[in-house]
């Protein structure tokens, strides 16, 4: 007998009766009645459910855009042709994101896997101490990477975790992190090292939120890579500089 692929509806009320709690109840019916992933429901927002209007809008995680009506700063849609607050005609708003987004080629994937600049936080110094043997390891975890969003078990709008351990490196030499980011730093390193990470400060679970936290700061850096890919292009077509190997952003998080 072939298993079936989904749930009827029965099944799904089944589910939300034996839920302990009313979150769980929320997860279920969210995901039953909108069909997308765990990780997206996790991720809404207050400002992407409209209660009014009766809509929820799911960022989907392989083509995130983060779209504003230009007029009155309300969230789009990529199908929206009109803001749904003031009504203006909004399509150069989406062609405007599209246009900062790099599109996703699996062969030039594997190109900017060897060719992207390293993205590091800002550290008084520490960031041009980065190990070589980080940097030497990346090109090939990066293409590990670009294999495992092939499969689909990744996703192209996120960094890996070792450019994320990487970005974290210089500040956690700088100054005490928090608790919050020391752990998901440790859970990086044993994420990216495994056995042969330290055992009395291996960290192999994160909470929901840190989770959150984690996944914003991979697309944060997949995005300035982008961003970076796109300027390194002009500035070499326009006066023939050389592109940066290590560049250095900051991205905001709480030492606590």
């Amino acid at each position: 007998m072939t298993p079936k692929a989904y749930l009827d509806p029965a099944e799904v009320n089944s589910l939300e009766k034996v839920a302990s709690n009313l979150r769980d109840r929320l997860l279920i019916r969210l995901l039953s009645h909108l069909g997308c992933r765990i990780s997206e429901v996790v991720a809404l927002t207050v400002p992407d459910i409209d209660l009014q209007q009766g809509t929820v809008i799911i960022q989907h995680l392989k083509t995130r855009l983060k779209l504003a009506c230009p007029h009155c700063n309300t969230r789009l849609g990529r199908s929206h042709t009109f803001c749904p607050k003031c009504g203006a005609k909004v399509e150069s708003a989406v062609a405007q994101a599209k246009q900062h987004r790099r599109p996703v080629d699996p062969i030039e994937e594997m190109v900017y896997a060897l060719t992207d600049p390293i993205i590091v936080f800002p550290a008084g110094g520490w960031e041009n101490d980065l190990p070589e043997r980080l940097k030497n390891e990346l090109p090939l975890r990066r293409l590990a990477h670009v294999k495992l969003c092939l499969d689909g078990t990744e996703d192209w709008d996120m960094a890996c975790d070792l450019e994320a351990l990487i970005y974290l490196y210089p500040a956690s030499l700088a100054a005490p992190m928090g608790e919050q980011w020391t752990g998901i730093y440790l859970y990086l390193g044993t994420m990216c090292y495994g056995s042969t990470f330290p055992e009395d400060i291996k960290r192999e679970t994160l909470g929901q939120h840190d989770l959150a936290q984690l996944r914003d700061l991979k697309r944060w850096i997949r995005r300035k890579k982008v961003e970076a890919g796109i300027n390194r292009g002009k500035a070499q077509k326009e006066q023939g500089q050389k592109s940066e190997e290590v560049i250095q952003l900051a991205f905001e998080f709480t030492r606590k």
